[in-house]
């Protein structure tokens, strides 16, 4: 019979290897958890994309929205919109129109007179707005033709203006541009349009027309585009479209300054595209993590400025499996409340917004990160949540620069907003051609977002300078930028 110390060293070894084997097992059991968790996310990932809402804004609760909840209108604002809806219908023309009264009606049931004994003894005036119908004109044009009585000269009317060599003005060519830029209506749908009132035209020639005008406009574009460039603060995003003579994405890009808008189309989202535009420029550079704009904001070139609606919309996305990620989520709307009071002030970059930052966002910031650093090591490292919590720490300076300089917005939701427009007749036209015909779109989108900051209908201002273009190229192009324009006559 062994020795009971013997008995007890197989038990412990047995012990310590079934201790070990539950350690292995737990183990692999937390490995399973994590990927299963993973996967779950992804799954619900591209369920998202196949069946649940498309719209980022319908997806995600936009900071406007969680701002105007905290920080309604007030009645000053309010009376201020009002003004303004007031004052844009008094402007518009008035048609008088006075419609008689029957005479059918004008029997008096108590004496029995008829309309001969009715006068009038007063009167309502109302107002009804309306679109007039819209129609297309042909005009025939003849041109005479007058002869000196000796024969030897000969004079003629000057000839019409048409658009290129087609049989189209150019309010043809402005209303095509605004469509599409503006309206997102592909020129195949103008086309449709165009021929259902009338007048039969085919998308290829309207396609002509449009394409023509983005050639004519190209060195005002580029000039708006310069005066960006040299700008001190900029702001920059970009958004993919199919090219269709190519496998891979173009992109348009958009680059603005606190007046100015420009786009620009390459066939590639390489970072030769902020080179090209921005090359050694000094200034600021807002923009999200894309690691294309590392060659712009290199030392002795721009200072790189985060965004933080695209840091808080990451947490927005963990959020459906991870709750903790509203904790930051509030206390990034908290700081675009505090935007938007500076806002309501009047103070938006000036050292009084500065000393509101410092004073009220600085301490959130700081509750911020410091809520992150707590969190980081609570969550799967592949996983949504640590994914946003990473990115707002790997990108601290970039997103908390807007703390030490007032001219810094918090985020890059201009450019955002300029890209709008891209993205809706993306989900119309939905492809460029080639890199030639994406450049003359952007083109278009730079004067026509120019004519809308400046307040000026895209249409008049884009007929005229068409007009102006088509009888001296070469005339001075600061006469005809959108915020430099006088409407003709």
């Amino acid at each position: 019979m062994p020795p009971r110390s013997d008995h007890r060293c197989a038990w412990r070894e047995q012990a310590e290897a079934l201790e070990s084997e539950l350690i292995a097992t737990r183990s692999e059991l937390e490995e399973l958890r994590q990927k299963t968790s993973l996967l779950d996310e992804r799954i619900e990932g591209l369920n998202q994309k196949l069946f649940g809402k498309r719209s980022e804004r319908q997806r995600i609760p936009s900071v406007t929205a969680e701002v105007n909840k905290r920080r309604p209108a007030s009645h000053a604002e309010k009376q201020n919109k009002r003004r303004a809806v007031a004052t844009a219908k008094a402007n518009i023309e008035s048609v008088p129109e006075r419609p008689p009264v029957d005479p059918e009606r004008c029997h008096c049931e108590f004496c029995g007179d008829g309309p001969e004994q009715f006068t009038l003894i007063g009167s309502k005036t109302s107002t009804v707005y309306s679109i007039p119908r819209t129609k297309t004109i042909k005009k025939v044009i003849t041109r005479d033709t007058l002869a000196c009585h000796c024969g030897k000269t000969m004079v003629s009317a000057p000839a019409p203006k048409r658009f290129g060599k087609s049989q189209y003005d150019a309010r043809v060519a402005a209303h095509v541009i605004v469509g599409k830029c503006t309206d997102s209506m592909p020129v195949a749908r103008q086309a449709e349009q165009m021929t259902r009132e009338g007048v039969p035209t085919s998308r290829a020639t309207l396609n002509r027309v449009f394409l023509r005008a983005g050639s004519l406009l190209s060195p005002i574009a580029r000039w708006i585009l310069q005066r960006i460039a040299n700008s001190e603060l900029v702001l920059a995003d970009e958004t993919p479209i199919r090219q269709q003579d190519q496998d891979s994405k173009g992109y348009f890009w958009v680059f603005s300054n606190d007046q100015l808008t420009a786009y620009v189309y390459s066939p590639s989202r390489s970072g030769e595209t902020p080179k090209n535009v921005l090359g050694n420029s000094k200034g600021d550079l807002v923009v999200d993590g894309y690691t294309g704009y590392n060659q712009v904001t290199t030392p002795g070139k721009r200072w790189r400025s985060g965004c933080n609606a695209h840091a808080r919309r990451k947490f927005c996305e963990a959020k459906p499996k991870t709750p903790e990620a509203q904790r930051a989520i509030d206390l990034y709307n908290e700081l675009f409340v505090i935007e938007r009071d500076a806002q309501q002030q009047g103070i938006v970059g000036t050292a009084a917004h500065l000393k509101l930052r410092q004073q009220r966002s600085a301490p959130i910031v700081e509750k911020l990160y410091s809520l992150l650093e707590q969190q980081k090591s609570l969550h799967l490292p592949k996983g949504k949540m640590a994914e946003a919590i990473n990115y707002a720490l790997n990108n601290q300076i970039e997103l908390t620069r807007f703390l030490n300089d007032p001219k810094i917005p918090i985020s890059n939701n201009h450019s955002e907003r300029q890209l709008r427009v891209v993205a809706s007749g993306r989900k119309n036209y939905q492809s460029v051609g080639n890199e030639s015909a994406g450049q003359k779109i952007a083109t278009l989108y730079t004067l026509t977002a120019c004519c809308k900051a400046a307040g000026i209908n895209p249409t008049i201002y884009l007929t005229d300078v068409l007009e102006r273009l088509e009888v001296d190229p070469n005339i001075p192009i600061e006469k005809l930028l959108p915020h430099n324009w006088k409407p003709p006559g």
